[in-house]
């Protein structure tokens, strides 16, 4: 390989030149042929495309459609709401917040904030919330806390003294207890008007 010269084009532009000796140049990775028994690769700190002569295509079409809406990849937020696409019901989740806030303002409850505690009546009118919307199957049968703590914080614009994983674990906690406010729980019945339509089938 001594004495070899080799130029290098990226996306079909000439950019460099190089020599190319005692060393196999790969992707992110040097080999030093001198030293067959311990190839080891030697990871740069971001991976180089130095294949002589390659022309490295352009990938934008292998992205996903959720990094070019500007979104991190990484887990999907949970959602409260779906649709049946698996994907957020815009038009339910409005609907589900207005109701949430027009029990919180017909019940006098604005002052109230989001915590970790079981006795919090805020807490509990979520759980009481999210029971009616089980019944109604608005929502999954499974509790999801961190979908609720989005709902509450980003939709309704909760205020809540703790930190998301201390509210959510609480919320679940109470969730699967069945705990709830039976008086909310039981005023909730005018606010939906699809559970006397369910119970009169």
């Amino acid at each position: 390989m001594e004495g070899q010269s080799r130029h290098i084009v990226v996306n079909g532009q000439y950019i460099a030149h190089m020599e190319i000796d005692t060393q196999i140049v790969g992707v992110g990775y040097v080999y030093n042929i001198n030293q067959p028994s311990s190839l080891k690769p030697e990871c740069s700190e971001a991976p180089s495309h130095d294949n002589a002569e390659d022309i490295i295509p352009d990938d934008s079409s292998s992205v996903s459609p959720e990094s070019h809406s500007g979104n991190p990849r990484g887990p999907r937020a949970q959602i409260l709401f779906l649709n049946e696409y698996g994907r957020e019901d815009a038009t339910r989740t409005a609907t589900e917040a207005a109701r949430v806030l027009k029990y919180i303002a017909d019940h006098h409850m604005g002052n109230l904030r989001l915590d970790s505690k079981a006795t919090n009546r805020l807490n509990l009118l979520l759980c009481s919330f999210w029971l009616r919307w089980n019944e109604l199957r608005f929502v999954s049968a499974i509790p999801q806390g961190a979908a609720l703590y989005r709902f509450a914080t980003d939709q309704c614009h909760l205020p809540c003294d703790v930190l998301p994983r201390a509210f959510t674990s609480k919320i679940c906690e109470l969730i699967n207890a069945g705990k709830k406010d039976p008086e909310i729980y039981d005023n909730l019945r005018a606010y939906f008007p699809e559970l006397n339509t369910q119970n009169s089938h």
